[in-house]
């Protein structure tokens, strides 16, 4: 099988093979599903097919959303995360809040990560408890899970009405940041945890309040109250690389489980003790593991020659 004929099977005809192929001992499933398979199905792999699923999924929720109840939703609840994985490994009286939304181009008709390469499909967003799609019992079908469907209204909201979206973020930021002052606990603020969005505009207009982000995005810049670590690709060049470390800014790599110490000439640090990347020094190499996520298996980490960072 080969990937345009993935796109014509619906979310049943995929479920059910990737259900097939996860079982060693279903031979006979597998070969039940001939009828509408052709005879190169077990060309394609595991995580392709998943990839696929999770696609048809996301769209399939995306355009049954209503404009109205989404907006009503998050001018209640609002649009900001605070989460385990943000905060891990940092004192108690350091708060973050991300956005969360869906990345690269799982959104019809918007590409949130348009710097993105082969990492789009084994981001960080389809990892832990967002790895795993459900099944509705009352549907009787596989559905995406809550915490997926929770990003895919965000970005719905993104999409369709921009301006309100960022209106009630800089009230909410302005608000969260006004409350950890008032508490006298230090709050910072990603705006990018699985997107790569250009947010400078809005930063700008929030001069006393903290944000930082990674970004594949080399164009854009670093200023006083927002911190960019450049994520390395298949896209950028070992010169670039260099030339963006001796600048004084910091790259993002993924390497095996074991970290160097350095890596052509530049210091690594472990990038997986936590999040927070603005009191990293200057010139150096944020290192990070591979984390298991859809279709994570089958890539290769980083190098300055053949690189795919996952953030």
């Amino acid at each position: 099988m080969y990937i345009n004929e993935l796109e014509k099977l619906s979310i049943k005809e995929l479920s059910e093979y990737l259900r097939a192929i996860n079982d060693k001992n279903q031979k006979e499933s597998i070969d039940s599903l001939r009828s509408y398979l052709p005879k190169e199905s077990q060309i394609v792999s595991r995580e392709t097919i998943e990839n696929r699923l999770l696609r048809n999924l996301i769209k399939d929720y995306y355009n049954r959303l209503d404009l109205e109840k989404v907006k009503e939703e998050f001018l209640v609840k609002g649009l900001l995360n605070r989460n385990q994985k943000l905060e891990k490994g940092l004192p108690k009286d350091i708060l973050i809040y991300g956005l969360e939304l869906l990345p690269a181009d799982y959104t019809p008709g918007i590409n949130l990560c348009p710097k993105a390469g082969t990492c789009k499909d084994s981001c960080l967003a389809f990892s832990g408890f967002a790895r795993y799609q459900s099944f509705d019992s009352s549907e009787k079908e596989l559905t995406l899970n809550v915490v997926l469907k929770a990003r895919a209204r965000r970005t719905f909201l993104f999409k369709n009405d921009r301006k309100f979206f960022e209106e009630i973020l800089k009230m909410e930021i302005e608000y969260n940041a006004f409350k950890a002052k008032k508490a006298n606990t230090r709050t910072f603020f990603r705006l990018n945890v699985f997107s790569d969005i250009n947010f400078t505009k809005l930063i700008k207009e929030l001069p006393e309040i903290s944000f930082y982000d990674y970004t594949k995005d080399w164009k854009r810049s670093s200023f006083s109250n927002y911190h960019l670590t450049y994520s390395s690709s298949e896209k950028v060049s070992e010169k670039d690389i260099l030339s963006k470390l001796e600048s004084g800014s910091n790259v993002a790599m993924v390497f095996p489980k074991v970290l160097p110490e350095f890596f052509k000439g530049f210091k690594v640090i472990n990038g997986d003790i936590n999040d927070l990347r603005v009191y990293d020094s200057n010139s150096v190499i944020v290192g990070l593991t591979l984390k298991g996520t859809i279709g994570s298996k089958s890539k290769k980490v980083n190098s300055f020659s053949e690189s795919s960072s996952l953030l």
